[in-house]
């Protein structure tokens, strides 16, 4: 799948994947929404087409089939406007844009509804049938008013040339791979990278002890003359031989092996001590010109048909049982990617920094790079 010619690691490139970038959108939704956006609507949206919509999202990340039949069914048209990270998505928003559906992330849905930039769902009236039990509530959007829908989630790990590195199962991974030295690519997305190290050191992912914080960037200085690069370019860098190991996500991983001629030779690994995770989530716009089709929208989603459709070709589970299970028949011959329903019991949600957290990661992450 392409996805704006991004996928999950691809798209928060330099760092599309929020990386400390992203310092300019948490700085921006600080406390409250700018002068261009309006205070959510409390108003329940009657579901009802009610006009044509805009939707927000990344490039090649739905199947034209699933809008194509909507705009039958409904008699509508949607038309889809891209970004090319998620910081970008929210300053576009913060201006006021007129968004309808916005393809959100799950560690920034605080940050923008408490800014005033989405709107409350009328999730009663959702069918929300099919949703796996976890994200009928899931912890990043379970308070009374609903925000979100699942779209796409993707825990992080490795992928790796199994002749060459032995089973990534630990964080400790790239410290201990000698024979693909030079040839390890890591993200270039603070929460992830640094996240990572904190983890290595037993650390929270989501730390904001500043020692701790230095600590994890002290060893990523130690990793880091044997690396090929910060890239979430995960295909391009294993098919053309610049990566035999790389801290990616389970779609991305799925996506790369389908371009590899000898996918028999790499495989995928979520390291035993727990693994970072992160949501893509459709949301309604405070703006939105058209609430109604846009939850409609919404509902057409969460159908298992469009669920099955949308989750196969963009390579990622959607929180929906046919969205899993269409998703799992297309990685049969790759099993490590197949993620059991129990994994998002323990999973480690990444949080946008904020505060005091942000002006360390920004600091620390800085010196990294330099």
């Amino acid at each position: 799948m392409k996805r704006h010619g991004d996928s999950p690691g691809k798209r928060r490139l330099a760092p599309g994947l929020m990386a400390v970038a992203g310092v300019a959108v948490v700085a921006l939704l600080g406390g409250c929404a700018s002068s261009g956006t309006t205070a959510a609507p409390q108003t329940p949206i009657e579901m009802v087409p009610d006009g044509d919509i805009t939707w927000y999202t990344w490039e090649g990340y739905v199947d034209p089939d699933v809008v194509s039949s909507f705009e039958d069914e409904y008699g509508v048209k949607v038309d889809l406007e891209y970004f090319d990270s998620d910081e970008a998505m929210v300053q576009k928003l913060a201006t006021g844009a007129a968004y309808d559906v916005i393809t959100n992330n799950s560690a920034y849905l605080d940050r923008t509804r408490e800014a005033g930039l989405i709107r409350p769902l009328n999730w009663d009236e959702l069918d929300t049938s099919d949703l796996i039990p976890y994200f009928e509530a899931p912890y990043y959007d379970k308070g009374e008013d609903r925000y979100s829908i699942p779209y796409g989630v993707a825990p992080t790990g490795f992928l790796y040339r199994k002749d060459v590195v032995e089973d990534p199962s630990s964080w400790d991974a790239l410290w201990d791979s000698p024979d693909a030295d030079g040839k390890i690519t890591v993200l270039p997305q603070a929460e992830e990278t640094v996240g990572m190290a904190l983890l290595s050191l037993g650390y929270d992912l989501n730390s904001s002890d500043p020692d701790e914080i230095k600590q994890a960037v002290d060893k990523l200085l130690e990793l880091k003359p044997h690396l090929a690069a910060l890239s979430s370019n995960t295909n391009e860098d294993v098919v053309q031989g610049r990566a035999l190991i790389a801290q990616t996500w389970t779609g991305q991983a799925f996506q790369t092996l389908q371009e590899l001629p000898d996918p028999q030779d790499w495989a995928f690994s979520l390291p035993k001590d727990q693994s970072p995770v992160g949501a893509d989530v459709l949301t309604i716009g405070a703006n939105a010109k058209s609430p109604g089709t846009a939850q409609l929208l919404l509902d057409w989603m969460l159908k298992p048909e469009n669920a099955s459709k949308n989750s196969a070709f963009h390579g990622y589970v959607n929180g929906t049982e046919a969205g899993n299970e269409a998703l799992a028949a297309k990685t049969a011959d790759y099993p490590f990617l197949q993620i059991p329903d129990s994994f998002w019991e323990t999973a480690l949600w990444k949080v946008s920094p904020t505060g005091e957290r942000l002006d360390v990661l920004t600091q620390q992450w800085n010196r990294f790079k330099a």
